[in-house]
This record gives structure tokens, C-alpha cells and sequence, in this order.
């Protein structure tokens, strides 16, 4: 019975129906959670949903930002329906990993997560979930790349998660194949915001405004 609903379920992603392919592999996974093919699809779908999620939560708070104009480097605190949304996605890679806790790609995307929703207090989170990963597959050259993305500080502006366009060396090429150098403004730009807001991997923030941690929110005092 369980081979036939998580072939159903592939059958339901193949004809494009998510919602049918999201029960289908519900129901294996509860006939027989110990059963490989049956969580290994309902880690993909779920997985699937959990990025769905996480993008939601970062463009909400885009959006939201730029609603309520908060300027380049001004730290923030999230609004009710951001924190909800990062609740969420938080809550549905949670679901991914308690039924298949070493699913990479999942422990990757939950670092990603904590780490773009405060950068602070989530950076040393997001490292031990990486380091854990590289140290469970040294040949995984993403999870490396990804660790140096966080760790390794901007030389013109000090930050981790570097710019995408000076990659942390704070100067970037001014053209394809030239040896002409710029100082990168992009620094005090848009396109830096990104690194700013602490986004990896292939997930970007597009505004530098920090998060506000609830331990630091409740510590500082109110206007």
C-alpha cells in the first residue's frame, strides 16, 4: 500500500498537482514512517514547501521594509506578520527534519533561514549546522563555499556574507577580462544589501536593515 501512494504521489508531482502529491506523501509517510522510499518523498515535497515558505518570509519583510522606509544599516524589528511568516517556514523545515533529520539540502535551507532572519544571533547557528555538514561530506564543495560566505568579513565594509559583486575583497573588476579595478560602491547600495542582510545560499535579502534579536529588542530601551 505504501509503494503505491508514494507512486502516486510521484505520479501527482510529474502532472504538476502539488496538493494531491503533499497528502499523498502524508499518508505513506504514516503507514509506514520507517519505510525509505516513503520518507525520502516526503522529504522532497515538504522540502519544496519549507523553500516556498522561506521565500515568502524574505519578501515579506522586503516588502515590508519598504513600506515602512527603513533606511540602509538601520536596525529594525520585524512586524507581527514577518515574524509570523519566518515562524513558518522555520516550522516547516522543522517538519522536513523530524522526519528525515539528515536530509542535507533541509539542514542547509534551515541555516540559511536563521541566519537571514538575524544575522547576530543566527550566525553561530547557521556555522554549526555547516560545519556539521562538511564534516559529514568533506566532498560537498557547497557547504565550504557557503561557510566562507558568513564567516569571512568584507575588507571595505567589515561585514560577513559578502557583496555579490566584490565577493569581500571590497574592490570588483570594471569590466569582463580588464585589470581595471574599482572600489566597490556598491558598499553603500542596493546590491550590496544583500550580503548585509546575511543571505546564502542563492537566497537574497535586497536591504541591509538588521534584525533586531528578541534578546537585544527587550533589552534596549523604548523610544
Amino acid at each position: 500500500m505504501t509503494s503505491t501512494k508514494v507512486d502516486e504521489a510521484k505520479a501527482a508531482l510529474e502532472r504538476g498537482d502539488f496538493d494531491a502529491a503533499f497528502r499523498l506523501s502524508e499518508e505513506a509517510q504514516t503507514e509506514a514512517p520507517e519505510d525509505s522510499a516513503a520518507r525520502e518523498m516526503y522529504a522532497v515535497i515538504h522540502l519544496a514547501r519549507a523553500i516556498r515558505l522561506s521565500d515568502r518570509a524574505r519578501e515579506a519583510r522586503r516588502q515590508d521594509l519598504l513600506r515602512r522606509e527603513i533606511d540602509y544599516d538601520e536596525e529594525f524589528q520585524d512586524s507581527p506578520e514577518v515574524a509570523r511568516a519566518y515562524d513558518e517556514a522555520a516550522a516547516a523545515i522543522d517538519d522536513v527534519l523530524r522526519v528525515a533529520p539528515d536530509h542535507w539540502k533541509t539542514r542547509m535551507l534551515k541555516a540559511a533561514l536563521v541566519f537571514r532572519r538575524d544575522r547576530e544571533s543566527g550566525r553561530p547557528v547557521a556555522l554549526e549546522i555547516l560545519q556539521a555538514l562538511a564534516a559529514a561530506d568533506p566532498t560537498n564543495k557547497q557547504i565550504p563555499f557557503t561557510i566562507r560566505k558568513i564567516e569571512r568579513p568584507c575588507v571595505r565594509c567589515g561585514d560577513t556574507g559578502f557583496c555579490p559583486h566584490c565577493k569581500g575583497r571590497g574592490q570588483r573588476r570594471f569590466a569582463v577580462g580588464s585589470a581595471r579595478r574599482v572600489a566597490c560602491s556598491d558598499h553603500s547600495s542596493s546590491s550590496c544589501r544583500s550580503a548585509r542582510a546575511g543571505s546564502f545560499p542563492s537566497i537574497h535579502s535586497t536591504r541591509s536593515a538588521r534584525p533586531i534579536s528578541p534578546q537585544r529588542r527587550h533589552s534596549q530601551p523604548s523610544a
